[in-house]
C-alpha cells in the first residue's frame, strides 16, 4: 500500500509538472485514455496556479472578457505545455464565450488509498 506520505510525495511531482490550464471545444466524452485537448482554443491556454493539502491539489485558471470570444467552449484540461503532457480532461455543456464575462477553469484532485 502506499501511505500517505507517499501519496503526498507523488502528488508534488505532479504539481511539480503542471503549468497550463486549457478551455476547448471538443466534445468527445472523456476517458482514462485521453491524452490531450480534443480541440483546444490557443487563447485560453493559461498559467495555472495550484494550492496543495494532505493527498489534494487543486488548479485554477482565468481567461479574460476578450479571450476565447465567439467559441462553444466544452473541455477544459490540466496539462504540462512543452510536451505536451495532459493530467486531466473534463467535458461540460456548450458555453457560449462572448465578451460580457471573464471565466475560471480549476480542477481538484484527491489522492487515495493504492494497494
Amino acid at each position: 500500500m502506499i501511505i500517505d506520505e507517499g501519496m503526498n510525495i507523488v502528488r508534488d511531482l505532479i504539481d511539480g509538472d503542471v503549468d497550463k490550464g486549457q478551455f476547448g471545444t471538443g466534445d468527445t466524452p472523456e476517458t482514462a485514455q485521453d491524452k490531450a485537448i480534443e480541440s483546444g482554443v490557443a487563447a485560453t491556454q493559461k498559467v495555472v496556479t495550484s494550492t496543495t493539502t494532505s493527498k489534494q491539489i487543486s488548479w485554477l485558471m482565468g481567461i479574460l472578457s476578450t479571450e476565447g470570444v465567439g467559441n462553444d467552449l466544452t473541455e477544459f484540461v490540466i496539462q504540462e505545455s512543452s510536451t505536451p503532457i495532459t493530467y486531466t480532461r473534463d467535458v461540460f455543456t456548450i458555453l457560449e464565450k462572448t465578451n460580457l464575462f471573464e471565466m475560471r477553469g480549476k480542477k481538484r484532485i484527491f489522492m487515495d488509498k493504492i494497494q
